[in-house]
């Protein structure tokens, strides 16, 4: 199934000002995958906000990078916050030990968005035990 990019990016852009959060969630749960539930908390008015298109294409880095370091492994759960110029994503990345088991990390990213560049921070969470 083709995904057609423009009616996305235009549903996405109008949920977004109209600050319909279930909608842009369900669009990128739409785009992104079944998998992946996606919550978007718009920016501060007062700040600088990212465009839905920046938000794209931060989200779509950091799949490709997702996937080129643990390419079986599956990502779920993804919460996001936009503050200023700034997406945080949090997810679960699950995969598979040497010996077999299922294996979640809890994993936040930070990735800043200025002047067309692209910087990502990511933060592995250390398990509770």
């Amino acid at each position: 199934m083709s995904i057609d990019l423009d009616r996305l990016r235009a549903e996405l852009h109008a949920s977004h000002e109209l600050g319909d959060r279930r909608r842009y969630g369900e669009l990128m749960a739409e785009h992104w995958g079944p998998s992946v539930t996606v919550m978007h908390e718009p920016a501060n008015p007062n700040d600088k906000s990212l465009t839905v298109d920046e938000m794209l294409e931060a989200r779509r880095r950091t799949e490709e990078r997702m996937k080129t370091n643990m390419p079986d492994a599956r990502y779920v759960r993804i919460y996001s916050r936009v503050i200023a110029n700034v997406i945080y994503l949090m997810f679960d990345r699950v995969g598979t030990s040497s010996d077999g088991d299922e294996v979640v990390t809890p994993i936040c990213t930070r990735i800043t968005i200025e002047d067309d560049r692209i910087s990502q921070v990511v933060f592995n969470i250390a398990p509770d035990n």
